[in-house]
């Protein structure tokens, strides 16, 4: 954990310093992305870990879905870093007021938020995969106590902000149709597999929360 800690944050600087080297002052906005995308990596790397050793017992998991959530991770993660570091695409760029940058660096915050929070309460239960482990538990308190997906609701802010810092259609923009897909696609087919293994139970959970914002009566 150490070491990839080290790893990561190597690459991390690296890339802050070519991407300073290469704007000079216009970097800030990428550095702020940059700065988001590598505590959310850190955040994942953690709480990831305690899952490890979950005994699977139902599995959704397809070709079609893994090549979905390799559309996001070109665009939230190869694309903008490639850029960072290199500005090979600086062909697709477009211009944003400061106002719209500064509203992309403020939606990290409450991206980052949720995205840890969303960790800390599952613990155990999380899965990057559709899949159900032997000792899965219903969570439906912290976050989950009214918002059903607060982790796509993290990373939907994420993408949002991503496109308005980074500022430019391949690096930026992309992630959110790419992610958009994941999870018009996935959560219908989670649901229904939460449905099979707690019946009723997750029924009612339904009824009395959001998928990704809060349900207020």
């Amino acid at each position: 954990m150490a070491l990839k800690a080290i790893i990561y944050g190597f690459i991390g600087l690296t890339f802050a310093a070519l991407c300073i080297h290469r704007t000079g002052d216009q970097a800030w906005p990428m550095l702020v992305w940059l700065a988001a995308f590598y505590v959310s990596g850190f955040i994942r790397e953690v709480y990831g870990k305690l899952s490890q050793d979950n005994e699977i017992i139902i599995s959704q998991a397809t070709l079609f879905d893994r090549c979905l959530i390799g559309g996001v991770f070109i665009t939230w993660s190869l694309l903008p870093n490639l850029q960072t570091a290199s500005g090979w695409l600086d062909f697709a760029n477009y211009d944003l007021p400061t106002n719209l940058l500064i509203a992309g660096a403020a939606l990290q915050l409450p991206a980052l938020y949720l995205f840890w929070r969303s960790h800390a309460d599952l613990g155990r239960n999380w899965n990057m995969s559709m899949e159900i482990h032997s000792e899965q538990k219903l969570v439906d308190y912290g976050i989950y106590r009214r918002i059903r997906h607060p982790m796509y609701s993290a990373i939907f802010l994420s993408t949002f902000g991503q496109a308005l810092l980074m500022q430019n259609w391949l690096a930026g923009f992309s992630a959110i149709p790419a992610f958009a897909a994941l999870y018009f696609t996935r959560v219908p087919q989670e649901e229904a597999m939460m449905v099979k293994r707690f019946g009723d139970e997750y029924q009612d959970y339904k009824k009395r929360t959001g998928r990704l914002v809060p349900r207020f009566r």
